[in-house]
């Protein structure tokens, strides 16, 4: 199994890194934070334009990131991989900062106004509020009355609806006689795990659904076992 993380769950991780990388307990020293830093640089750089040529460091004694006066600095200078001198994914950060350098290299260069710069900043800025993809939340829990424990109790996100029913009419076939199902095959019975997830994976949706409704009425008719589950669709809360 691998996690699956989002673009913007992504940019959630490296801005807690570039930002406060106490809250993950990463980067606690200051070589760790700058090599981090100016290998992002680096990266934004390779993809997008731009030279990454080191990181000043302020010259105070407090903690680095302890104010934004004690925040060391990445150096770009610019160069011809930039698709545009003028609208560059460097261009509203230090505007200022190319400008004797581009009257050589690019015939000179325009300044966006503080305005113009503002309302991009804050429109990236926002990037990081904005809903999660939508998903289908798989929630299930089977609980042990004999022995008053929850069993199994599960909550999965899918990105489609499907996915999640394959998931758990999986689960439920892996702890329920295969047999006694009249929804599955006979056949596969005493298949291995590889050839029932197969096989599960190739009904519609609506053999999953029976199988899951029928395998959670076993459970439920149980004396010591309760199951309920649920399948919603979810926008995600903002961060």
């Amino acid at each position: 199994m691998t996690k699956k993380v989002y673009p913007n769950e992504l940019a959630e991780i490296v801005t807690t890194l570039l930002i406060k990388p106490e809250l993950v307990g990463e980067l606690e020293t200051e070589e760790k934070f700058i090599s981090f830093m100016d290998d992002i640089g680096s990266v934004v750089a390779k993809h997008c334009g731009g030279v990454v040529t080191g990181i000043s460091k302020p010259e105070v004694i407090e903690d680095l990131l302890s104010s934004i006066h004690h925040m060391p600095m990445l150096s770009v200078s610019p160069c011809p991989s930039l698709a545009d001198i003028n609208n560059n994914v460097w261009t509203n950060y230090d505007p200022e900062g190319w400008e004797d350098e581009a009257e050589v290299c690019f015939d000179g260069i325009e300044i966006p106004d503080r305005k113009q710069i503002s309302q991009f900043r804050n429109q990236v800025q926002d990037l990081l509020k904005l809903h999660n993809p939508e998903s289908y939340v798989l929630s299930f829990c089977i609980r042990d009355y004999h022995t008053d424990i929850d069993d199994a109790t599960v909550e999965k996100s899918y990105s489609t609806e499907r996915e999640a029913l394959k998931y758990f009419a999986l689960y439920l076939c892996s702890r329920i006689d295969w047999l006694a199902c009249p929804h599955l095959s006979s056949e596969l019975a005493y298949s291995d795990n590889d050839e029932k997830a197969k096989y599960i994976g190739g009904l519609p949706d609506d053999t999953l659904v029976q199988v899951i409704e029928y395998q959670v009425e076993q459970i439920n008719t149980s004396e010591d076992l309760e199951a309920t589950y649920s399948i919603q669709l979810e926008i995600g809360a903002k961060v």
